[in-house]
């Protein structure tokens, strides 16, 4: 039989599915994807392979005939398309260096801007970093710290009192632990920690941060900034004897007054009843503003960064000094300065293994394009793109905030970018396959115009779709409230926008440099090709192509070959998967014999097939097409099982634990939470009620400074100095000592003291309100009125009260959850409003906030409200960006339902792992679909561009197509994060694994889930494909109804319209 003169009248054939009849008649009035009108179409259907016999061979060769016909077409309209020059690739071919070179001095003048402006330098940390600013319970907080902000920095012209204000986060604790010991309370013991107590006192530094006596005496106030057990026995600490310990302990336990004073230096269970403990712990009460080494700093919160810096090197010093004191404790030293201090330190070293990850990708990429110049080049991009998107985004852009959590971002790249330079060199190695687009002249190492328009128009298609919907994912975290995730959303998205632009702008130059100088002359590209390709062909059988005088037999061979195929299969069980396994040897023997009849560049074409390749196209895709059904099942499963998980995901208590529970810093952290009985600054919620105070004026405010707060707007109506508004104050005083919300009684008021100093009786009674500004100031005078002063409880300037505030403390625990805590928040807003509601004018306006635990409430509802609402952002315009890059809006469903288990898998993951709703969680759900969309879209825009109409021949030349370049982005994102497990913070451990889990979730859900959808239920033929249905209809109808229009402008006698004109004679 004679193929050729029978291929006009070949049919389609799918070989997954038989059609019904009302389908074929439906498919034969339309037109074939490729445009082929129906009129060239064959009438006549085939056989089923067992009711064929010989016929059936045949028909399955005119199958694969014709679609190699098509495939053929496709390919020539491709080039055709692809092929045609274009400003910009000419540019690139004609103009490398210029490219090259101008890129390289763009990108070394912008870093060194970056540079000299100090783009790399970190913004300091701040209690407001990742606090939701415009939240009630922030904004509370801001005001009461700007108000005692104002009255202290206009205190005598802007300068305070050395060292007058405690700062919390300087507040130090020396811990004490006895080894195998059943107490700690000893003589000998006490003597030991009054020995390391004095030691520190006696330090030369000390002087310059102990709380000063008052704001006219700097001297060390003994009383307020040392606190310890030991102290106790000061007087008679060198003849101390066990019976006086044992003395003082009976009191104790005699006397409940007594034991509350001693309690917060013992661990929990230290009782009343119980004096034995073995721990003890002394605290130290640090104050600002600071002079020291000819610094003077104005107010505590003047250059908070800089104090704080010496206030760590302060400990640093204590810490070798109290070493040398011998003794048999275990000895520790703990402060926020110091833990901070310790914490940055070990991020330092942790960022160390950016360049073991940078070195890998090297090796990896160098290997993956076996040229060692072509991975520089790529690196070189990652390099840049860093210092680049940093001026933009600081100096440009005007987002000034940049932290340690932006330079995650530096792991994140390198994964994306590998990814677009294999795209693009696995479309410029294909194009080299072509011969329409390689001459044979001797030119034709200057020639590459052709290739680079083919490679260029391709690779930028895919590049484009992954690094938009990268971008954008990204982009979605810019509009969290909480300013370090949204200004870490803005610099990522940044980030991968300048990398993408030196994917196809400088990358495709040195493509041209490399094959134009150094192709035929590198060593290490002959080796490791060499190397690889003795690799490949120990895994596949060769393909020999045969020479033309074989052709002729090939048809007789191949019907052999087939024959033979089936007289094996009928010695088998009849079943149905021996017959798919027949219909699949056999279209392996037809591939290979038509292969055989190709022209020789096309041969080239499938012998280049690498063995990965062939591997996801027969294997892989084989496997995949008969566990489908399976696969699905297993992943409906889990899905349910996922999303049962996601429900109890709970948010985090803390902003963020730098360190791992096994570290140092974070086991003595959680000992002095856990471990110790609390006091009044100590591990608990301290409660303040403010008047005076009524708004904040951010006017001009920069939204990326933390320390900027604004303007105090104060309560113009705000005045206590008449005796109602004296007994008012009183009452609520006396109401919160007896009230369930406070522990203890710990209420601080200093209105009782002032109105027992004023009127000069206890209990106190009101003052007029002419003397009362007197009174208060000749208090203020007073030890007892200066410390309150400096406390803050008192904002008294220039004759003139502008706040007061009472201070309470909270039974309720911090860090104990936003379920457990916010209805305590609340019940202190009920008990604010009822004060406000019994009092009359003048103070009926009060606040209260629990400052950063009330604050932390709306950060903690932020985490999971910006998740969701990022993550819906994220996949609605992920799949706007799949429907417009495939035309199918079934393909384009399925890859968003791919996206969509791999967000919802990632998040259960995490929840299994243990982990809470905090900052790297909520990043990570929504910037993880820009991660996911990489692999899913690739295999999806091939499958809708195969030329082939069933799924199975789809499927399998997308996997062939894509399944090395998925393959090979894989390794090197996961090899850019797998080396963070070697890393110290638990930021760091936690986003290895999230790389990791994302990918491999991502692979699964790429070559598994979606490849097994599709061999289901896939687009067949111009199933969903929004071209054929809607594009090109509106576009014949919209011309229709121009002609239309033309023609009767003409039978009017008008003349067209000039651009009319141009496209008709066109």
């Amino acid at each position: 039989m004679n193929n050729e003169n029978n291929l006009a009248t070949l049919p389609p054939i799918s070989t997954s599915e038989h059609l019904s009849k009302e389908e074929e008649e439906e498919d034969e009035k339309q037109e074939t994807p490729l445009g082929v009108s129906s009129a060239h179409e064959p009438q006549a259907h085939s056989v089923s392979l067992k009711e064929g016999g010989q016929n059936d061979n045949v028909e399955e060769v005119k199958d694969d005939v014709y679609y190699e016909r098509l495939q053929k077409e496709k390919l020539e309209e491709e080039l055709a398309h692809l092929g045609k020059d274009n400003w910009f690739t000419k540019f690139i071919v004609q103009k490398t260096w210029i490219v090259v070179l101008a890129t390289i001095v763009f990108a070394i003048v912008m870093t060194v801007t970056c540079i000299a402006l100090g783009g790399f330098e970190l913004s300091d940390e701040h209690d407001r970093d990742y606090m939701v600013w415009d939240s009630i319970q922030m904004k509370n907080w801001d005001m009461l710290e700007l108000s005692k902000e104002a009255v202290q920095t206009n205190y005598a012209g802007g300068i305070q009192p050395l060292r007058t204000t405690s700062i919390d986060k300087w507040t130090t604790s020396i811990t004490f632990e006895c080894k195998n010991c059943s107490t700690i309370l000893t003589a000998d013991y006490i003597k030991e920690m009054y020995a390391v107590e004095q030691a520190i006192i006696s330090d030369a530094n000390f002087a310059n941060f102990c709380l000063a006596v008052s704001s006219t005496d700097s001297s060390c106030d003994m009383s307020r900034s040392y606190y310890s057990f030991s102290k106790n026995f000061a007087s008679n600490i060198n003849t101390l004897t066990q019976a006086d310990v044992d003395t003082y302990l009976a009191n104790i336990r005699a006397s409940e007054s007594l034991y509350f004073q001693n309690n917060v230096f013992m661990e929990t269970q230290f009782t009343q009843n119980n004096t034995i403990s073995q721990k003890a712990r002394a605290i130290y009460v640090f104050a600002g503003p600071i002079e020291i080494d000819g610094k003077r700093w104005k107010t505590y919160t003047d250059d908070e960064a800089g104090q704080e810096e010496k206030m760590a090197d302060f400990s640093l010093d204590l810490e070798k000094r109290f070493k040398t004191v011998n003794t048999s404790l275990k000895v520790q030293l703990y402060n926020r300065a110091w833990a901070n201090y310790k914490e940055a330190e070990t991020t330092i070293n942790d960022f160390s293994l950016i360049i073991v990850s940078f070195t890998f990708v090297f090796i990896y990429v160098s290997f993956h394009l076996k040229s060692i110049f072509l991975a520089s080049c790529a690196m070189a991009a990652i390099a840049f793109s860093y210092p680049i998107s940093i001026c933009l985004t600081r100096f440009v852009f005007q987002i000034s905030f940049f932290q340690s959590l932006n330079l995650v971002a530096v792991f994140v790249i390198l994964g994306i970018s590998a990814d677009n330079v294999f795209v693009f060199t696995d479309a410029w190695q294909q194009s080299g396959t072509y011969s329409p687009l390689n001459p044979d002249d001797e030119d034709r190492h200057n020639n590459f115009q052709p290739r680079m328009n083919y490679t260029w128009k391709k690779a930028t298609k895919a590049i484009s779709t992954t690094s938009l919907t990268t971008a954008i994912a990204f982009l979605a975290t810019g509009f969290s409230k909480i300013m370090p995730i949204s200004a870490f959303g803005y610099f990522a998205s940044t980030l991968v926008i300048v990398n993408y632009l030196f994917a196809i702008v400088t990358f495709p130059a040195c493509l041209i440099i490399f094959e134009r100088y150094l192709s035929d002359k590198c060593r290490y590209r002959k080796f490791i090709g060499d190397v690889c390709t003795r690799m490949i062909n120990k895994c596949r059988k060769p393909k020999v192509p045969r020479t033309h005088n074989q052709s002729e037999s090939s048809e007789h061979v191949e019907n052999d070959n087939v024959e033979q195929i089936r007289a094996n299969m009928s010695q088998q069980n009849d079943g149905g998967e021996e017959e798919q396994d027949l219909e699949q040897q056999e279209r392996i023997v037809r591939k290979q014999s038509k292969a055989e009849e190709l022209p020789e560049h096309e041969h080239n074409t499938l012998n280049s097939e690498r063995g990965i390749e062939y591997f996801f196209r027969v294997y892989w895709n084989n496997w995949i097409n008969k566990a489908k059904i399976i696969i699905l099942v297993f992943v409906g499963i889990w899905a349910v099982l996922a999303i049962w998980r996601i429900t109890q995901f709970e948010p985090a208590t803390e902003v963020i634990q730098m360190l791992p529970d096994s570290h140092y810093v974070t086991k003595l952290t959680n000992s002095l939470r856990n471990d110790y009985n609390t006091g009044e600054n100590d591990n608990t919620i301290q409660i303040s009620f403010v008047w005076g105070v009524k708004g904040i004026n951010k006017d001009g405010v920069s939204s990326w400074d933390a320390a900027d707060r604004g303007k105090i707007i104060w309560d113009d109506t705000f005045d206590m100095s008449s005796p109602t508004n004296q007994q008012r104050i009183l009452t609520i005083c006396d109401d919160l000592l007896n009230s369930s919300l406070v522990k203890d009684k710990k209420v601080t008021c200093w209105v009782k003291d002032f109105l027992i100093y004023a009127s000069g009786s206890n209990p106190p009674t009101t003052i007029s309100q002419s003397s009362f500004y007197t009174q208060l100031q000749a208090y203020l005078a007073t030890t007892e009125g200066q410390n309150y002063y400096n406390d803050n409880s008192i904002g008294y300037l220039n004759g003139t009260l502008y706040f007061m505030r009472i201070e309470a403390l909270a039974v309720q625990k911090p860090f104990q959850g936003y379920e457990k805590t916010n209805p305590v928040y609340n019940q202190w807003e009920d008990l604010k409003d009822n004060y406000n509601k019994a009092s009359q004018t003048g103070v009926n306006n009060v606040i209260q906030t629990g400052e950063f635990h009330w604050a932390y409430l709306a950060t903690e509802k932020e985490f999971a409200n910006g998740a969701i609402t990022g993550t819906a952002m994220s996949l609605s315009f992920a799949f706007v960006v799949l429907i417009i890059s495939t035309l199918n809006i079934i393909t384009a469903t399925y890859a968003i339902a791919s996206i969509t288990g791999i967000v919802i898998s990632v998040v259960a993951f995490m929840e299994i792992l243990g982990w809470t709703l905090g900052i790297l969680e909520s990043l990570a759900i929504v910037i993880l679909i820009g991660f996911s969309v990489d692999y899913v879209v690739h295999l999806a825009n091939h499958y809708v561009e195969s030329v082939y109409e069933d799924r199975y021949r789809r499927m399998e030349e997308a996997l062939s197509s894509m399944g090395i370049s998925i393959f090979s982005g894989a390794i090197t994102t996961i090899g850019s994060g797998v080396f963070l497990f070697l890393a110290t913070l638990v930021f760091f451990t936690q986003f290895a694994v999230l790389i990791l889990s994302t990918i491999l979730f991502s692979l699964f859900f790429a070559l598994v889930f979606f490849t097994a959808l599709n061999h289901l239920i896939g687009p067949q033929r111009n199933q969903g494909n929004m071209k054929y249905y809607v594009t090109d209809p509106a576009i014949k109808w919209t011309k229709k109804k121009l002609d239309g229009c033309f023609r009767k402008q003409e039978a009017d006698g008008s003349q067209p319209p000039q651009d009319a004109e141009s496209h008709n004679d066109q």
